[in-house]
């Protein structure tokens, strides 16, 4: 929507229209999915080993959504996409 209201090539229209935008976009139903029953508990299991908790806390975050994007974008491709393929 944003980038219907820029006039001009700007990097804000750039920005809304970007490969990394779209593929979110895509997957995002998928991401809603996974994150909180999956992927969260997933990385809490990974991180458990590693004593030092600031290090925990500087690695969750960026880890709970590397993992997320991956299996969003495997439940896409394997799930969601052959299950409209059919409609």
């Amino acid at each position: 929507m944003a980038s219907l209201l820029c006039k001009n090539d700007t990097f804000i229209k750039r920005f809304f229209r970007s490969t990394f935008l779209r593929i979110i976009g895509v997957i995002s139903y998928s991401m809603y999915l996974f994150h909180f029953n999956f992927a969260l508990p997933m990385t809490k299991s990974i991180l458990d080993p590693i004593a030092d908790v600031r290090l925990k806390l500087v690695m969750y975050i960026p880890l709970s959504f590397i993992v997320t994007i991956i299996f969003s974008i495997f439940l896409f491709h394997f799930l969601e996409k052959p299950y409209f393929k059919k409609k």
